[in-house]
């Protein structure tokens, strides 16, 4: 009998995803407009954690997204630790992390083989890829109250026009790890946003897409980041975004499907006064974050 709740086939690959946050920040003890920092953020281990890497050896994930152009995964968290497999391999020095998909992740960057060992957090029992991201706390003084995800999906999209399944042992990052400004946050590539489910247009449309709201949510807080969607299969490491080369990838690559994040927040239940003006949210990184960025 298979040791997890679901049972699950061995034939797939396991991509590994990091997002980070880059942010224009307030930090408890600086003031505001200081430059945008890097965060370390792993995407959602929340949420669905989804192994399309072996897309075509996954027949009831290819064909359920052939026919539509879209797979959704929903995940749920598997652990909380101060490690970021990436960034700090091997050491507990990170700040908190939350964490999605195969729970065979240690302190130690896994492959894609190790990765098939573990359980799967998500519904769909071939997702064996993991994702993590910082933990949200909401502040109030010095105490600092975890904020949990309602949900946390990840669609993968366009699988029909994918050239290639994910190469085995990739790991992605989204954004601009050099970010200063807003102008470098490449949002129109990635589709980094926060906004508020249920507060309208006139929500979005009085900041930038990237930075958190200046008031409480009428519903959930969430977070949308979109992944590079080219990549060459001889060097993985190097990748990028069709659209940035006019909807094509660049010579040398191929087309992947294209994986979005959804992270919905119940700041509601978090901080039910609500507030106005600079968001009371803060990364465990130790910011108080205005956008998504890249790491």
């Amino acid at each position: 009998m298979s040791k997890c709740r679901y049972i699950r086939g061995n034939e797939g690959r396991s991509i590994q995803i990091r997002p980070a946050l880059a942010c224009s920040e307030i930090l408890v003890k600086k003031q505001a407009g200081v430059p945008f920092q890097q965060l370390r953020y792993q995407t959602p281990s929340y949420g669905d954690s989804q192994q399309v890497d072996t897309m075509w050896s996954l027949e009831a994930l290819f064909l359920a997204g052939l026919a539509s152009g879209l797979t959704v995964v929903e995940h749920k968290p598997f652990m909380r630790k101060n490690i970021d497999p990436i960034v700090y391999p091997g050491q507990y020095v990170s700040h908190m992390h939350s964490f999605y998909g195969s729970d065979a992740l240690t302190k130690d960057l896994p492959t894609t083989a190790e990765l098939q060992k573990g359980c799967p957090s998500g519904e769909n029992p071939n997702d064996l890829s993991v994702y993590w991201a910082p933990t949200l706390y909401y502040v109030n003084g010095n105490t600092h109250t975890e904020i949990y995800p309602a949900t946390f999906k990840t669609y993968y999209e366009n699988i029909d026009r994918a050239e290639i399944p994910f190469p085995r042992d990739l790991v992605m990052v989204a954004g601009n790890a050099s970010a200063k400004s807003q102008t470098d946050v490449q949002e129109n590539l990635n589709m980094i946003t926060w906004w508020c489910d249920g507060n309208g247009p006139e929500d979005r449309n009085r900041r930038d897409r990237a930075a958190l709201p200046l008031s409480t949510c009428s519903a959930h807080l969430q977070a949308i980041l979109r992944f590079p969607d080219c990549v060459n299969p001889d060097k993985i490491s190097e990748y990028t975004y069709a659209a940035a080369q006019g909807n094509k990838c660049p010579v040398g690559m191929k087309r992947m499907p294209s994986l979005r994040f959804s992270i919905r927040y119940n700041t509601r239940g978090a901080i039910p006064q609500g507030w106005k003006g600079v968001p009371p949210i803060k990364l465990a990184c130790g910011e108080v974050c205005y956008l998504f960025c890249c790491v």
